[in-house]
């Protein structure tokens, strides 16, 4: 009895010794859910609504994090089978976390003995390998920095053609990622690695490449070379223009251009104003062509658009070509106006079977070749089931776009003469990648101070079918510069060559372009934020079906152009890219010559705009201290114009009081080596940020001297020629510079340029023509008049400012410059008085001066705590030009003045500290005294438009208080101004007088 008893003890024991066994052994599970919890002694803990945790592994079953995910990148490459819908993907996705936790930058750093890493993931990191080769101010991606004491490297990685811009000001909260699936992508790659030799030496190398994948395809079939759109020409467009439109240098087309299918020649045969022969639409048969002149591609809607009756359809190349009679060649190109796109193109109907085709022209003077295709299959192979004939002359349905016009040829120089006729040669094909590779340089040596950089860019190239022949664009460049200082003299030097074929951008043709979403709607390509409309799923975007609208040309720019240095890109290259822009943001490259404005952007041409980011309006500048483009005019470096001191963005030279201190761009003087009228700091033009421009090749020699302490001497020659627009710079230049400064006495500031110069090279860029206001912050682009053709020209600036006598202040400041010009040719006009040839010039004068005379005397009471101040400023800016011009057989001496104001502007302020926090000012700028009649207003008198004359008078008082409040240091601004204006030479005497009031109170925190 007992051993069956000590049985029973044992078993009913044995839960207390394993409860976890306990539960096993029960079908309920309702003691898994918890019991019965009392609260009242302890916290009670909600349930987590922000970080949804879950366990991460790695692909070995490692334990890595109990989190979430928050940036996710991966790329498949192989075949697609369909049948099972297993389709590879390129997938990039952001949480939200990403951006709310992060703030789109995600930093994780080690170290190992002396070696430093850090890996960065961030929707806009500052990376710069050198300045041919890569300088993004918002690089979108991945970067990994590595460092020793004597090694330097940085490798990245992005997937560009969609790389999920986050707007740091939005945060995600109906969703938990933005996820983009795409099966074409665009992928950027590189790095550059640095190393010190000894401690005069550095020496430092850089590969960056840009290539489109597929991801549908064998992995063996992707390279870094990447893969062109799978669009099969079916008609092949080669476009002649002059290359330089508007000169009068029209190409000479000596015959048609030939063309070698698969690396033979193969006969032609033109069938102007017919419909292809549908039968010997084979390879087997001379190629058919039509010949058109003046052929555009036909702009429907937003780009891509079908159009099958106008852009596929035979008949309607019929149609364009029957007008077009050659009946001998040479044939010229005619190139009278800028404003029209003369050509001759040559359209070749291009059969199955082909897997090359080149092109070999003879021509001469100015030309540049642009050529592009018409599609209907966008496949791997001819032999796939779903091939349609080229020989249909109509399509009917989505599969029916012509692809973007590429830059094959262009002439070196601007030959007019005939005397460069040559056999131009070469091969079609769309860009599949691109990738920039070079050496840098850096040098301190015994007084020697030399850097340099050569560079070499390639742009890979291929027939768009799967056994198509690959072939690449090669473009050079290259700069040395140095110094060495002997004592008090200094010598110098620089040579730099940029080919035109050099190139650190990638410009495709893409069967998905990210700029737009699944229903054609736009993207712009400076978007911030996300977009969910353009995330596709691979069931509804199957790889190898082309989606209609999504086809088009896309751009991605290894060097930003970025002049003013901030965290915006200027602007961008693009195709037509929406949203749509007004006229101040048009396409600067495709400029509407004809209405004088930029044009909207042609679907088949590069062209260029503004990034908004940089044109929002300048109200907002204290949110985004660095909008606006405005290089050489931020000193400071604090993201405010230097001379916008209140930061209203309108500037103060334009401004009741303010205008006292500052003064117009007129009246600025610096280096303008490119002689285009603009100080060279201040530049800004719409080219890649290079070491120099693009197009270039030349030298500058120079030695300076130092006289005496602060006065240099200098002298120099600049000898500059372009590649391909043609022209030169010749520059010889003398300069003296001295600046002195001393607290008792003042200062004086002198600048004085003599130089001799022929410069025709255009130098075209946006410029401030008119005041910035808050609603208008968007420069006007501006082309160079190209007033040094040939020149003698003396720059002089003078400026000296006395303060011996305690509280005032004297400034006279003085800019002048008389430009002799040169006749270069008859400089003919036609009866607009428009050159007929825009590179000449008549024998003329232009003088500019600019003068600003001021004077002000502070007195103080009462411990300074009252103050008086009267000032005086008058502003006097004149051009006048002086020229002969021959209009038909009559020569016309021409002496105009072009702007002639003067502004006299007494003013009288009082300032008066009430408390230590509390400030009363109030002042007038133009007063009245009975008797003196307009004598003190504000005048403003313009004596070349009289009927713009202005008296204006001024009152304006402020209180100020400053105070701390929570932790801020809070300063409330307000007052009232009154402003009278008279229009005495006003024709309409109801516009003659008005007055303008302005009532307001602004608060404002700070630390």
């Amino acid at each position: 009895m007992k051993r069956p008893f000590l049985s029973l003890l044992l078993l009913l024991a044995l839960p207390l010794a394993i409860p976890t066994e306990l539960r096993a052994q029960f079908i309920s599970n309702d003691q898994e859910k918890g019991t019965y919890q009392n609260y009242s002694g302890r916290n009670y803990e909600n349930y987590s609504s922000v970080l949804l945790r879950r366990k991460f592994y790695d692909n070995f079953g490692n334990f890595l994090v109990d989190g979430v995910t928050v940036f996710g990148l991966s790329e498949e490459q192989r075949p697609a089978n369909f049948q099972l819908l297993d389709i590879p993907i390129s997938n990039l996705s952001k949480s939200r976390f990403y951006s709310s936790y992060f703030s789109n930058l995600v930093v994780l750093n080690d170290s190992y003995g002396g070696l430093s890493s850090r890996l960065m993931i961030g929707d806009a990191i500052r990376t710069k390998f050198t300045s041919l080769t890569l300088d993004k101010a918002r690089f979108n991606g991945i970067r990994w920095d590595a460092s020793t004491t004597k090694y330097r490297g940085s490798v990245v990685a992005s997937r560009i053609s969609d790389p999920v811009r986050m707007n740091p000001e939005i945060v995600l909260t109906s969703s938990q990622q933005v996820r983009r699936v795409r099966e074409w992508t665009t992928y950027l790659l590189g790095g550059h690695f640095e190393t010190d030799i000894g401690d005069i030496l550095t020496v430092g190398a850089t590969y960056v490449n840009q290539h489109q994948r597929r991801s549908s395809l064998d992995s063996k079939d992707i390279s870094l070379r990447g893969v062109p759109a799978n669009a099969v020409p079916r008609v092949i467009f080669v476009r002649v223009h002059d290359n330089s439109p508007g000169d009068n240098s029209g190409p000479l087309i000596f015959a048609p251009p030939q063309i070698h299918i698969n690396g033979k020649v193969h006969p032609i045969t033109n069938i102007n104003g017919r419909s292809p022969d549908a039968q010997r639409v084979d390879i087997r048969f001379p190629i058919q062509y039509w010949a058109i002149k003046d052929f555009e591609p036909v702009y429907v809607g937003t780009y891509p658009q079908r159009d099958t009756v106008s852009q596929t359809d035979y008949v309607h190349y019929a149609a364009r070509s029957g007008g077009t009679r050659i009946a001998r060649y040479p044939v010229q190109v005619q190139s009278d106006r800028r404003d029209l796109d003369y050509n001759v193109t040559f359209a070749y109907v291009i059969p199955a079977g082909v897997n090359s085709v080149d092109f070999s022209v003879i021509l001469s003077n100015d030309y540049k070749i642009t050529a592009g295709h018409d599609w209907i299959n966008n496949v791997d192979e001819y032999d796939t089931g779903g091939f349609r004939s080229h020989a249909d002359s109509i399509v009917i349905g989505s599969l029916a776009v012509p692809t973007t016009f590429r830059t094959m040829v262009q002439a070196e120089g601007n030959v007019k003469d005939g005397s460069n006729k040559r056999v131009v040669f070469f091969s079609y094909g769309l860009v599949s990648g691109m990738a920039v590779y070079g050496m840098n340089f850096k040098l301190n040596w015994q007084g020697f101070n030399i850097e340099g950089e050569f560079v070499r860019s390639l742009e890979f190239l291929k027939y768009p079918i799967g056994q198509g022949a690959m072939f690449e664009d090669v473009g050079r460049g290259y700069y040395i510069r140095g110094t060495k200082k002997v004592g008090r003299l200094t010598l110098g030097g620089e040579r730099y060559s940029i080919n035109p074929r050099y190139s650190s951008m990638l410009n495709l043709y893409t069967m998905d372009n990210s700029y737009y979403g699944p229903l054609n709607t736009p993207i712009a390509p400076d978007f911030l934020g996300f977009d969910l409309t353009s995330s596709s799923s691979p069931i509804s975007s199957l790889p190898g079906e082309y989606i209609p609208g999504q086809a088009g040309g896309a751009v991605y720019s290894l060097v930003d152009d970025n002049d003013d240095n901030d965290r915006w890109e200027d602007g961008f290259y693009h195709y037509n890219v929406r949203p749509q822009p007004d006229i101040r943001n048009g396409d600067v490259v495709n400029y509407n010559h004809r209405l004088g404005i930029p044009g909207f952007g042609d679907p088949f041409l590069l062209g260029y705009r503004q990034n908004t980011n940089e044109l929002i309006g300048l109200g907002d500048i204290i949110r985004r201290p660095d909008a606006g483009i405005f290089p050489g005019k931020d000193l400071d470096r604090d993201g405010i114009p230097d001379d916008d001191r209140n930061s209203d963005g309108i500037p103060d030279y334009v401004q009741d009081f303010l205008t006292y201190y500052t003064d117009p761009p007129f009246f600025i003087y610096g280096d303008d080596w490119n002689n285009n009228g603009v100080i060279d700091d201040q530049e800004n033009d719409i080219l890649p940020d290079y070491s120099y421009n693009p197009d270039l090749d030349g030298y500058h020699l120079f030695a300076s001297f130092e006289i005496i302490r602060s006065m240099n001497i200098k002298l120099g020659t600049i000898r500059e020629r372009a590649f391909a627009q043609g022209g030169k710079n010749r520059n010889d230049y003398m300069r003296w510079t001295y600046e002195a400064n001393t607290p008792r006495f003042g200062g004086m500031n002198l600048f004085y340029v003599m130089k001799r110069v022929e410069d025709n090279i255009p130098n075209n860029g946006y410029q401030f023509v008119n005041a910035l206001t808050i609603l208008s912050a968007a420069p006007d682009f501006v082309f160079d008049p190209l007033e040094y053709r040939n020149s003698v020209v003396n720059q002089l600036y003078l400026g000296t400012v006395y303060t011996q006598i305690p509280g005032l202040r004297i400034e006279n400041n003085m800019k002048y410059e008389h430009n002799e010009q040169t006749a270069i040719g008859l400089a003919r006009r036609d009866n607009r008085g428009i050159l007929l040839n825009p590179d000449e010039q008549s024998d003329g004068r232009i003088i500019k001066m600019g003068i600003v005379n001021k004077i002000d005397y502070t007195f103080r009471f009462f411990n300074n705590k009252l103050a008086l101040i009267p000032q005086l400023k008058v502003r006097t800016q004149k051009i006048v030009q002086r020229e002969q011009a021959q209009i038909g057989n009559t020569v016309v001496e021409v002496n105009a003045v072009k702007t002639h104001i003067q502004e006299m502007m007494p003013i009288f302020r009082v300032d008066y500290r009430l408390t230590d926090r509390t400030d009363l000012r109030f002042g007038f700028q133009g007063f009245q005294i009975p008797g003196t009649g307009n004598s003190f207003n504000y005048q403003i008198k313009d004596l070349r438009f009289p009927e713009r004359d202005e008296n204006r008078t001024t009152f304006a008082v402020t209180l100020s208080n400053k105070s701390a409040y929570g932790g801020y240091n809070v300063v409330i601004d307000m007052g009232y101004k009154l402003t009278g204006r008279k229009f005495p030479r006003q024709p309409d005497p109801r516009l003659r007088e008005k007055k303008e009031s302005l009532i307001f109170v602004t608060i404002y925190a700070g630390f």
